[in-house]
């Protein structure tokens, strides 16, 4: 009984189908995704929360800073800052006053 080779035009092509098929499926993901787009940031107004604003992003940020002192009616006010840093360096924060939006800026942000 004689064996026949399997056909190298067929197995390469079986072999390629199996490889597109297995890019087509599984989405590509980046090494790195950034925490913050710059079209995520222009979506922060003055006067939203802060959930409302982690909820745009996809996280919490960091917080770099508060400070307190006594608010009109002798209530401790606050400000809180946080920062959204992406790997590649770029970066926004955003300050909260009374857990609104007071201030925010961007560096470098795509």
């Amino acid at each position: 009984m004689v064996k026949k080779r399997p056909n190298l035009a067929v197995s390469a092509f079986t072999f390629a189908i199996v490889i597109w098929l297995g890019y087509s499926y599984f989405p590509r993901t980046e090494t790195n995704p950034p925490v913050i787009t710059q079209k995520e940031f222009d979506r922060i107004e003055v006067g939203m929360s802060y959930q409302e604003v982690s909820s745009i992003i996809g996280s919490d940020g960091t917080p770099y800073g508060s400070s307190g002192m006594p608010g009109e009616d002798g209530e401790e006010v606050e400000w809180l800052s946080y920062q959204w840093n992406n790997p590649d360096g770029s970066f926004a924060d955003v300050s909260f006053f009374k857990n609104k939006v007071d201030t925010s800026r961007a560096k470098d942000l795509r």
